[in-house]
């Protein structure tokens, strides 16, 4: 199956106003399956926007997302005698159009509209604006978060991105699944990879020449909802290197989940700005929110 790695491409100060509008918190490039193993990762260079300041005699234009078109099954035609006669006298059945990518099949549930920016972690200090409407995104490939988080089948994926002042990104993704326990069980799934993922980070860091120092800590709970930080001197790949914190938010109520994320960098001037509290009203919006989606 056909591996996403979604990279969180941080907007650096310098981009200037008239660029931001067409930048967004997202690039979609293909990887080989062999990137989910955590032991086999081998070091990659950070992507542009990650890895040096963007000056503003070059506008920024976002990534257009790389899919992979699936491959139609191999099929074999029926023999003569097992197809049924056809009545001539019967209308012709309808046509049913086919789903547009990153819509849920007919009869689903759509993915959860995404929360106000004022609803957003640390709204007051970073001031997000959004990076135009919701993007809805194409399901049945395995999508990588974070270093530590992945999708697996989702039937819907609703996108959303806000820039800070700062120019540092938050990412809402929400997924709808096929029945509330597939989405129970990929919520476990990624709670418990969370709770290891001071492991996998101090792998790549090792991996790739750095002193290990990731420190993952569980800041909030709830009832289908959790939320953690980890600071860590990032490497490049899914996140822009250097010294960070980044927030991860999960919620899941009946057939859907959502995945909120922001970063704090230190290079832009930024400290951990999340607290206990500030945490556990962030999980109590994204539970809401998908409540009235139900």
């Amino acid at each position: 199956m056909p591996l996403v790695r979604r990279r969180r491409a941080l907007l650096i100060a310098a981009v200037p106003a008239i660029a931001l509008a067409a930048v967004t918190a997202n690039q979609f490039v293909p990887t080989s399956s062999a990137a989910t193993a955590p032991a086999t990762v081998s070091p990659t260079a950070a992507p542009a926007l990650a890895a040096a300041p963007v000056t503003a005699a070059a506008p920024v234009t976002a990534a257009a997302p790389v899919t992979a078109t699936p491959r139609a099954a191999a099929t074999t035609p029926s023999s003569p005698a097992a197809v049924p006669p056809v009545d001539a006298s019967a209308p012709p059945a309808p046509a049913v159009p086919a789903p547009p990518a990153g819509t849920s099949p007919a009869g689903q549930a759509q993915p959860a509209a995404p929360i106000a920016p004022t609803q957003l972690p640390n709204s007051a200090k970073a001031g997000w604006k959004p990076l135009g409407a919701p993007v809805p995104r194409p399901t049945g490939q395995h999508t990588d978060l974070n270093e530590c988080l992945g999708i697996d089948g989702a039937t819907g994926w609703l996108q959303q991105g806000w820039a800070s002042t700062a120019k540092t990104p938050a990412i809402q993704d929400t997924f709808t699944f096929a029945t509330p326990q597939a989405a129970a069980q990929v919520f476990q799934q990624l709670t418990s990879a969370m709770n290891t993922c001071q492991d996998r980070l101090a792998v790549l860091q090792s991996q790739n020449g750095r002193s290990p120092d990731a420190a993952v800590t569980a800041t909030a709970t709830a009832d289908g909802a959790a939320a953690w930080t980890y600071r860590w001197t990032a490497v490049p790949g899914l996140s822009a290197p250097g010294q960070q914190s980044q927030h991860v938010y999960l919620a899941q109520q009946a057939g859907q989940l959502t995945v909120l994320q922001y970063t704090d960098l230190d290079s832009a001037g930024q400290s951990d700005t999340a607290t206990a509290d500030g945490d556990r009203k962030a999980l109590d919006v994204l539970l809401a929110q998908l409540t009235a989606a139900r």
